[in-house]
């Protein structure tokens, strides 16, 4: 070699470069050998001073790779891969590959926070041959945090497409659903508009559908640019906490279903609503049941309307019906009326008839009710709303 070698004195050989599977520019496949390895010298052109590494070998010292730092040979000789180790440290990074019969599987592990992608049969580490079974498929797993990003979009599903067959993006059954579930909306929205309620937004449940029926993987399609996130699951699903859970949208939430809806609070429910609220039922009725406590209805500044096509009904078990107005008036269909109000007032086109076992005659008699108090004071704050597209 020419000139000093690589410890600074001429003693030492020239730099030898380490031989590859693959070496292009700044691309390749690079296993640099650390101190204390052993290696396989070879002579370009049978010439000593163009020495390379061919190989590392493994001796007493060095002995071959214990994968997920368990087992040894020859117990685990189906396994193979690559394992190295931290500079200075004890943890590793490895890929693993396990041939054992029936029981086949890789992973992709980093012992920093215990980071692994485990794919196929998936077992404990081995020792011997042996490890506990622990499911099959696939695991993503960290004790740090984990994020999944997908610029144009994300399907979520448990409908099968055996064998790896199929599209990417392959949803016929979402699709179905999402029909169904648009049909109903829009026909129980319909239904109630027709009959003196407030028929459904359909417009942000349509443009959903639409964008989910075009959406297409790749860069070319119009729906590649549509960032979704869409969740099928067959068997049903679960979305659990201890703590709360928050939905948000910036424009709708629409929930459908084709039996019940049920909604149950252990404490309070509250419902309240900046423009309006409705609640409509096509068949059955509705009920609202105060079990314990006092039932409340306020209309504060408007109107409060009670109809029915075959008839009303008001009763107490205890106390009394009490009823309090400026003004009250009870008019039957024939025109007869009961005013109440700056004194009472009978009028009819028929009988008057008193049926009592006495009557008793008295002198003026009047009684006190409290108006309702409805808080109308001014606005000391105000609200308010935006919502801005990305």
């Amino acid at each position: 070699a020419q000139g000093a070698g690589t410890n600074g004195n001429a003693g030492d050989s020239a730099p030898i470069r380490v031989a590859s599977s693959l070496a292009g520019a700044h691309f390749g496949a690079s296993f640099l050998p650390r101190v204390g390895m052993e290696v396989l010298l070879g002579c370009l052109g049978g010439d000593p001073d163009r020495l390379v590494i061919i190989g590392v070998l493994g001796n007493g010292a060095h002995p071959p790779a214990t994968f997920s730092h368990a087992g040894g040979l020859p117990g685990n000789r189906y396994l193979s891969g690559i394992k190295t180790k931290e500079i200075r440290g004890q943890r590793y990074n490895q890929l693993r590959l396990d041939d054992t019969p029936n029981q086949i599987s890789a992973q992709l592990a980093s012992e920093h926070a215990h980071s692994q992608l485990n794919l196929g049969y998936l077992t404990q580490p081995r020792e011997n041959g042996h490890g506990n079974d622990r499911g099959e498929g696939v695991e993503l797993r960290t004790d740090a945090a984990a994020a999944l990003r997908a610029a144009q979009g994300m399907l979520l599903t448990t409908y099968a497409r055996t064998q790896a067959s199929g599209g990417q993006l392959d949803r016929d059954e979402l699709i179905r659903l999402l029909g169904e579930c648009a049909e109903l909306f829009k026909a129980l929205g319909d239904y109630a508009g027709q009959h003196g309620g407030q028929a459904a937004d359909t417009a942000g449940q349509h443009a959903v559908a639409a964008a989910f029926k075009r959406w297409a993987p790749g860069t070319g399609t119009d729906g590649a640019a549509r960032a979704l996130m869409a969740f099928g699951a067959q068997a049903g699903s679960v979305n659990v906490t201890p703590k709360t859970h928050v939905t948000y949208a910036g424009e709708n939430i629409d929930q459908v279903a084709q039996q019940h809806l049920q909604l149950m609070s252990g404490q309070r429910l509250n419902a309240t609503a900046g423009q309006g609220m409705q609640l409509f039922a096509r068949g059955a009725g509705v009920q609202a049941v105060a079990g314990e406590g006092p039932m409340l209805l306020q209309a504060q500044a408007g109107t409060l309307t009670a109809n029915a096509q075959k008839g009303v009904k008001i009763t107490t078990n205890e106390h009394e019906v009490f009823v309090s107005a400026p003004k009250i008036r009870l008019v039957a269909e024939d025109g007869s009326y009961l005013e109440l109000g700056g004194g009472i007032t009978l009028g009819t086109n028929g009988d008057i008839k008193l049926l009592s076992a006495s009557h008793q005659w008295g002198g003026p008699s009047t009684a006190q009710a409290a108006k309702s108090g409805f808080g109308n004071q001014p606005t000391d704050q105000r609200f308010k709303l935006h919502y801005l597209h990305a």
